[in-house]
């Protein structure tokens, strides 16, 4: 079951519920006494973080007692591919942080990156916090973190209520000096975002067109909805893909970022 942090988690609802790794796999068992975790892999430890139970490969067996609502989390000891650790804070209180996030920085645990994230560096360093809103690992740009999940909740329920926008340069010039974009996005197996003529979720952008230059153009890009890859596949669509974007048809790459 995929947890908050990607698939290598499971979260408990009950207490007669128990998730047992084997081999990195979390399964979930019914139908027994206790909530706990057996460690069935041999050289499998387990930690407490932040109030998230993880497993590292550091050797040891045993059971840990879990709790209904707790976050159980595989993470293998292995070496993650580099990121660059960029970002700056630009507002901080007792609620919350206003983060500036560089490019090549994943914001939260997935795939092969748990420790090289922005999350888990803010939480080395601030403790535990809650993501409020995010961004693809290749985008720069402003997230907020919550320092407690009521925070987390109030911001996020009236996520609808901000304003998102973002500028982007793309190939070529759009035909139209602005206009909207509207598709049902779905992802593949493979993790592609991609159109669809039925089903997937509605994605809506508003697009302005803001400086030419020879063969590329400044985009002033507002969300009215949020999807994964949203901005990156609808700009694709419409024969004008992001600078760098390699994923999703983009010819040039000079900066070697989007």
């Amino acid at each position: 079951a995929a947890g908050e942090f990607g698939p290598r988690q499971v979260r408990l609802e009950r207490l007669d519920e128990r998730a047992a790794l084997v081999f990195g796999h979390v399964l979930e068992a019914d139908s027994v006494a206790a909530a706990q975790v057996e460690r069935l892999a041999a050289g499998v430890g387990v930690r407490a973080h932040h109030g998230v139970l993880g497993f590292d490969l550091v050797g040891g067996v045993g059971v840990v007692d879990l709790h209904a609502g707790d976050v159980v989390a595989f993470i293998p000891d292995v070496e993650e591919p580099d990121v660059v650790m960029d970002y700056s804070i630009l507002y901080e209180d007792q609620y919350f942080f206003v983060v500036n996030k560089g490019g090549h920085l994943p914001c939260h645990p997935a795939g092969p990156f748990f420790r090289n994230t922005l999350w888990y560096d803010m939480s080395q360093k601030y403790g535990k916090v809650f993501i409020v809103n995010r961004l693809d690992r290749e985008t720069s740009g402003l997230m907020l973190f919550a320092r407690n999940e009521s925070t987390q909740a109030a911001l996020q329920q009236n996520w609808k209520k901000v304003t998102k926008r973002y500028l982007g340069i793309v190939e070529g010039t759009p035909s139209n000096a602005q206009g909207t974009l509207k598709h049902n996005l779905a992802e593949s197996k493979s993790l592609m975002v991609h159109r669809v003529d039925k089903g997937g979720e509605l994605a809506i952008t508003h697009y302005r067109v803001l400086r030419r230059h020879r063969d590329k153009s400044l985009l002033e890009l507002t969300l009215e909805t949020g999807r994964k890859n949203q901005i990156r596949v609808q700009l694709a669509a419409l024969g004008h893909p992001i600078v760098g974007d390699r994923k999703y048809a983009a010819r040039t790459d000079p900066a070697r970022r989007l």
